[in-house]
């Protein structure tokens, strides 16, 4: 069992990053068996990356229909926008067709001063 975030590829890299986190903390809380048998079994994670709040919404709806457990994060600071999505069993299918998130931000190499 894997479980997968989906995160606003509209937003900058480092919120991205937060809102997985928080979509991830949503879920254990909303979901505890399942966080527990994935963490024992797997504790395998796939963050991805969708377009924006309406194609996160209508994965999210898809979700609902399909009785997929999830999580939805509504950031607060954004006026409650919904910008992640943590799925767990029996997501696999759904979020087949979404990229790797971050994918396009390219590492810098690691820069040391010299001393």
């Amino acid at each position: 069992m894997k479980l997968y975030i989906v995160t606003r590829k509209d937003l900058p890299p480092g919120l991205m990053l937060a809102q997985a986190c928080h979509a991830l903390r949503g879920f254990v809380e909303a979901h505890p068996e399942e966080d527990q048998k994935w963490f024992r079994e797997s504790n395998n994670i796939v963050c991805l990356e969708i377009e924006n709040e309406s194609a996160l919404l209508n994965l999210v709806k898809k979700a609902v229909c399909a009785d997929i457990p999830h999580a939805v994060f509504r950031e607060p600071d954004r006026d409650g926008e919904a910008t992640s999505v943590a799925f767990g069993a029996g997501a696999r299918r759904l979020v087949s067709g979404l990229p790797l998130a971050l994918k396009a931000v390219q590492e810098k190499p690691l820069q040391i001063a010299a001393a």
